[in-house]
């Protein structure tokens, strides 16, 4: 069939288009499964969207041998270009082109021919249909990277969960551990001692008096000092003074007592406001005042430590530094030695209670953990 000389002009024209703009980016529009905005411009420029159209309406008016001529030339370039360009020339404009009313072709047609409206088929299975550049619609690919994320983060925390379990579970045992040994090696050495002194005092009672007052008073420190580790395993695991008298009490004995132990010099700071947190969050600043402390006795190499608790812009704050050896925050990560640390515990709790909690340290400069507690969250 001979062509109209216009026919094979508009041929070569496109021709020359699809080599020089399409075929240079077919792997791009693959890989995306999208036809990049600036190309479809350019298809604009050409008038590959109004090949269809009536003349009057602003298209080009190929007949069908025409249509032929055009529809194998982009048969020869990328697929999903040439679905834009198919869908848009054949089933989305010729509908409107044979049966649409006056009213209808005035009003999409001219927009259709230039581009500003691009046609496109949708599919009536389920999660299927069409855009312009893809079998699948834009909103349905962004539906599957949305439930892919939400599935990878599904994974993270369960992951996070299954970690917290095991360290809680090992965390009970470990204090259970402690437990049973100062029970066995401390109080139940001393209950000993005790016994088989009153059993001595017995038999000098019988004999003789002489120094039995002293060996009393004896038996009595022995006493004394089994009532106060039994206070202090009573202070460890829930320090009435937190609930009786409140958080800043509770602090000051935990830090004086600390100090005693460890020979790191304390101080606290506190905003008297904190008083009126509830309970729950209370005991979260307690709690991480005092692992972080324990972490300064047992690893900082600390002589001074420090814990501040104010109110900034929209947030209480609370600072535990020492001026320790420090460690390489960055690294520390989610390792054996961000477990060792409570470093998790600690920030599980303050997220709890919907807190967030900073960790900073440089090797030889100390470290500084901050929690934060947000003031919508207070009643202060």
């Amino acid at each position: 069939m001979e062509l109209k000389p216009e026919v094979r002009q508009l041929c070569d024209e496109i021709r020359r288009f699809i080599r020089a703009e399409v075929d240079p980016r077919s792997r791009e529009i693959e890989e995306s499964d999208e036809v990049p905005e600036e190309l479809l411009q350019k298809a604009r420029e050409v008038g590959l969207f109004g090949l269809t159209i009536p003349e009057e309406y602003g298209g080009s008016g190929l007949d069908l041998a025409g249509k032929c001529a055009v529809e194998i030339e982009m048969g020869k370039t990328n697929y999903g270009f040439a679905t834009v360009i198919g869908n848009h020339t054949g089933i989305s404009t010729t509908g409107i082109v044979a049966l649409g009313t006056s009213e209808q072709k005035k009003k999409f047609l001219p927009r259709m021919a230039s581009g500003e409206w691009i046609g496109a088929f949708a599919l009536t299975e389920p999660q299927a249909g069409s855009d312009p550049a893809s079998m699948r619609t834009k909103a349905l690919k962004k539906s599957e990277r949305h439930y892919s994320q939400l599935l990878e983060q599904s994974d993270r925390l369960q992951e996070q969960l299954r970690r917290l379990s095991r360290q809680i579970l090992s965390a009970q045992e470990d204090e259970r551990k402690m437990i049973s040994r100062e029970l066995h090696d401390v109080i139940a050495q001393t209950l000993t001692g005790i016994n088989v002194r009153l059993a001595n005092l017995k038999k000098e009672a019988a004999v003789n008096t002489k120094g039995l007052d002293r060996n009393i008073a004896r038996t009595q420190r022995l006493v004394e000092k089994s009532v106060n580790i039994v206070h202090q395993f009573a202070r460890e695991l829930r320090p009435a003074v937190l609930d009786d008298l409140g958080l800043i009490p509770a602090l000051h004995s935990f830090m004086k007592s600390f100090s005693a132990r460890t020979g790191v010099h304390t101080r606290l700071t506190a905003f008297a406001g904190v008083e009126q947190l509830d309970m729950g969050q209370r005991t979260v600043l307690y709690r991480v005042a005092q692992e972080a402390l324990t972490n300064v006795g047992r690893h900082a190499q600390a002589s001074r430590a420090q814990v501040k608790i104010q109110k900034l812009d929209g947030a209480i704050c609370m600072k535990i530094w020492d001026n320790g050896k420090g460690f390489q925050a960055k690294r520390l990560s989610h390792g054996k030695r961000y477990k060792r640390l409570g470093l998790l515990g600690m920030s599980e709790r303050v997220e709890m209670i919907n807190g967030n909690l900073a960790i900073q340290s440089t090797p030889g400069r100390g470290t500084t953990i901050q929690a934060t507690i947000p003031l919508a969250q207070l009643r202060v």
